[in-house]
């Protein structure tokens, strides 16, 4: 069983004031931040399904 970090709990507690509602893990510890669920299906296909191909 996992137990989150206080700093997790803290975050998920009181979360940034921003506008990203969604990210996609683009690999090698970077990620792509989105506003609108239109951009994030965009970033999945460009980020995660073109790497099969």
């Amino acid at each position: 069983m996992a137990n989150p970090s206080l700093a997790s709990l803290e975050a998920a507690a009181h979360p940034a004031d921003t506008k990203y509602l969604y990210f996609v893990a683009k690999g090698e510890g970077k990620s792509y931040f989105s506003q609108t669920l239109r951009e994030h299906n965009a970033a999945v296909q460009k980020y995660l399904r073109s790497k099969g191909k």
